[in-house]
């Protein structure tokens, strides 16, 4: 599957006609994008208050954690023009694997990202103005082809029972 860091990489994708799976950089996305990084922090945040309701339920030490999709866009774009226009609106969820021992918790959690690069007739891109419909009308003749794009963003979280505020997020080594 390839791999595009970005808006200029999908959208040379869209025009190569070819349609495949597209592989992108989320972790990239989370570094450059505000918005990228709320949604994301909210689904670590969703995840832990989970894996407390799931221990204190099960009294397990070992448990996973998986959450339901979520939309990011709809009025709630990311906010660098590179990733408006390259994940737009898509979807967002969570899989992770938890231990607990004593009070504390360890989670490994992965936020899982799924979209559709296409272009939808009636709307605008945000940061030109230009319709939509100028780069679906290359699909309709058959010169482009959407493709579904997909990323993760990993993450290690550490933290004591009921204090998911003081949390200690690990990623690639260094704290973030």
């Amino acid at each position: 599957m390839p791999t595009a860091r970005g808006a200029s990489e999908l959208y040379a994708h869209y025009t190569d006609g070819s349609g495949a799976d597209v592989t992108v950089d989320c972790e990239k996305a989370y570094r450059q994008d505000a918005v990228i990084r709320r949604a994301v922090g909210q689904e670590i945040q969703h995840g832990q208050k989970r894996a407390e309701i799931i221990e204190e339920m099960n009294k397990s030490s070992a448990l996973d954690t998986t959450g339901c999709a979520v939309t990011v866009g709809n009025g709630n774009y990311p906010v660098m023009e590179n990733w408006q226009k390259a994940l737009g609106g898509h979807v967002m969820w969570r899989s992770g694997s938890v231990q607990v021992s004593g009070d504390t918790f360890a989670m490994k959690i992965v936020i899982h990202e799924k979209g559709r690069y296409d272009f939808n007739k009636g709307m605008r891109d945000i940061a030109t103005g230009i319709p939509d419909d100028v780069n679906d009308c290359f699909a309709t003749l058959g010169w482009a082809k959407p493709c579904m794009t997909r990323g993760t963003v990993t993450r290690t979280v550490t933290w004591t029972r009921g204090d998911i505020a003081g949390s200690s997020v690990v990623s690639g080594g260094e704290r973030g």
